[in-house]
């Protein structure tokens, strides 16, 4: 039997026949590729032999294919990578610079400098800018009502009841808001709670006389904090203090027996009283002297610092001094002279018989113009004052009316009180 078949080993590279007669194998092997030049110059190699070494004879050849080629594709890499070496070698390659100690500090050098001279443009900028801002300093509107309400007394009545007062010359606050009234006629103290109607007799017993627990015409009064209280008892020509819910009281200024006199350890009249809460010394108007004297605490005699020199309109004289504050800022003292109706801080002469004053947390004056039955208002460091209450040269009851000025202080809130009559 013959038989005759093709092997196809790799698609469009090798074609194999064989051929098989009786005891004989022939296998025709075309070999479409390089390698065929290499093993034969015949377009066929014939084998002889079984059918059965047949798969080993074409895979050599595969082998050999497959190590001839990868030899050739080495070899064909090993060129490639010379012809990129030399072509490498032929382009020149940049320097890579490298900066030098020398050129590091230049270069801070420079940095510094920078830094520094923009810091400087910044500072000199916003320096400027704070120098030539302006700030808009709000100045303080004050107002009061113009019709006030009576907290102490019966409106045009006189008495001596717990509710009435007679002639009050002077009133004061504490701490506590609490009232103290020298009234005057009825020789005695009385001392008025917050929102109380009726008063408390804390000084005098209501008759006049010089006893250490009466008064005669108390003009004046001063309380300190701890409640002690100090009376100006103007016609016993003396200063009585009264301890906190003492029953009488003790001479601290003038005679204690009542009688006047001109000596530093003498009074006449003394019409108000005043004390430096730093040093605990006593500043007293003694009104008909015309002088105002300082006693130190303990002292039983004390020393003129202001006129003594007889009534008069010169720098050195006062006439008739009848109040005076003690402006502990600027050391010094505002005295109304009430004869000639002026205030030795204000050069307004347009009072007519100022009987009193007070300054408020801002230095700004408080006049009880009393006949011309208002009170006036100047701002600090002015001269020209407004009336806060009552009509100028108009006297009267009513809620907005004033009638002889005497007395006016303040409290916490700028609250105005002023007693009239």
């Amino acid at each position: 039997m013959h038989i005759q078949s093709r092997i196809n080993c790799m698609p469009s590279d090798q074609h194999l026949s064989r051929k098989n007669s009786r005891s004989d194998n022939f296998i025709h092997v075309n070999i479409r590729s390089p390698i065929r030049r290499k093993i034969t110059n015949s377009k066929s190699v014939t084998l002889h032999g079984r059918s059965r070494s047949a798969p080993k004879v074409i895979e050599q050849l595969y082998e050999k294919q497959n190590n001839e080629i990868n030899i050739s594709s080495k070899t064909n890499v090993e060129d490639d990578n010379l012809r990129n070496d030399s072509t490498k070698s032929k382009i020149p390659q940049k320097k890579k610079y490298k900066c030098t100690r020398k050129c590091a500090i230049g270069s801070l050098l420079i940095l510094s400098i920078f830094v520094i001279i923009t810091v400087s443009i910044l500072i000199i900028l916003l320096l400027s800018r704070k120098a030539t801002r302006t700030r808009s300093v709000a100045v303080p509107i004050l107002r009061w009502n113009t019709t006030g309400i009576t907290v102490a007394g019966i409106s045009r009545v006189l008495g001596n009841s717990s509710d009435q007062l007679n002639r009050p010359l002077h009133v004061i606050l504490d701490y506590l808001n609490t009232l103290y009234i020298a009234d005057s006629d009825n020789n005695r103290v009385q001392k008025y709670l917050k929102n109380a109607t009726n008063g408390t007799t804390v000084a005098g017993n209501s008759t006049a006389g010089s006893y250490p627990n009466q008064l005669d015409d108390p003009s004046s009064l001063l309380v300190d904090e701890t409640g002690d209280l100090f009376v100006a008892d103007s016609l016993n020509n003396r200063i009585q203090f009264w301890p906190f819910l003492s029953m009488s009281g003790t001479t601290v200024a003038g005679n204690s027996s009542g009688f006047p006199g001109n000596t530093n350890n003498t009074l006449f009249n003394p019409y108000d009283v005043v004390r430096d809460s730093k040093t605990g010394t006593l500043y007293i108007t003694d009104f008909s002297n015309h002088r105002i004297m300082s006693h130190a605490s303990g002292a039983s005699s004390g020393n003129i610092v202001a006129g003594g020199n007889g009534a008069g309109l010169n720098n050195t004289q006062l006439n008739y001094p009848i109040r005076c504050y003690l402006d502990s800022a600027l050391t010094s003292f505002i005295i109304i002279n009430m004869d000639n109706n002026n205030i030795d801080r204000s050069t307004s002469t347009l009072f007519r018989t100022p009987r009193a004053l007070t300054l408020d947390p801002m230095g700004n004056l408080y006049v009880a113009d009393r006949d011309n039955h208002r009170i006036q208002f100047f701002l600090n460091g002015q001269s020209n004052g407004t009336t806060i209450a009552g009509i100028t040269g108009i006297s009267g009851n009513n809620t907005n009316l004033l009638s002889k000025s005497r007395s006016v202080i303040l409290d916490s809130q700028l609250n105005l009180y002023n007693r009239h009559r």
